[in-house]
């Protein structure tokens, strides 16, 4: 078993349990994101440790939130940078279609490399403002929600925050939303997912 395979799995074995070949996707990534990190800045944090925890072990854990909620259909995974958490959400549930939506274009051409490993997921290098298409699901992971919030009810009813404490109190005072309990990941009572509908 590799070391990423064993961290994975401790990381994520209190509310995940995955096959050998989502296991083999998440690693083919891992290598890939690494290797591309010599180039371009995808990620600032170097441990692998802490790569699993802070990017695969959280992305994973909204998906799981994600198949709870029963997701179905197309989500949109906005400011996906290297992947996260559109990328181990498709490898999670190949049911949803996802879009990997990222304006930085060198972030972009990783990317595109990455989800030839996924059936299910594509990619687009724009804008939110640039998106058109509708979908039943957005996710949002270390993006400024304030700057995207009044675009998200324009293409979809649905949207999952992973986000720190003080964003979460702020989300959950937004008017023209119903608020799910916020679900605080389970190594770090500091971070939620939330989920908000829009009414």
């Amino acid at each position: 078993m590799s070391e990423f395979v064993e961290a994975l799995r401790l990381h994520t074995r209190d509310f995940c349990l995955l096959s050998e070949q989502q296991e083999w996707k998440l690693e083919q990534h891992y290598k890939m994101l690494v290797r591309w990190n010599e180039k371009i800045n995808l990620t600032s944090v170097r441990t692998l440790d802490e790569i699993v925890i802070r990017h695969y072990a959280e992305s994973l854990f909204a998906a799981v939130q994600l198949a709870l909620e029963d997701a179905s259909g197309r989500f949109l995974d906005i400011g996906s940078g290297a992947g996260f958490p559109g990328f181990p959400i498709g490898v999670y549930n190949s049911a949803l279609s996802g879009t990997l939506l990222e304006s930085h274009r060198r972030k972009a051409v990783f990317l595109r490399e990455a989800v030839r490993l996924c059936g299910n997921l594509r990619v687009m290098n724009d804008r939110l403002e640039a998106v058109e298409d509708w979908f039943d699901w957005a996710v949002l992971r270390a993006v400024q929600w304030r700057g995207v919030w009044r675009k998200l009810s324009r293409i979809t009813r649905r949207a999952g925050f992973l986000v720190g404490a003080s964003d979460k109190d702020a989300l959950l005072q937004q008017v023209g939303v119903r608020w799910t309990a916020p679900v605080s990941l389970p190594w770090c009572s500091g971070k939620f997912w939330v989920v908000g509908h829009f009414l």
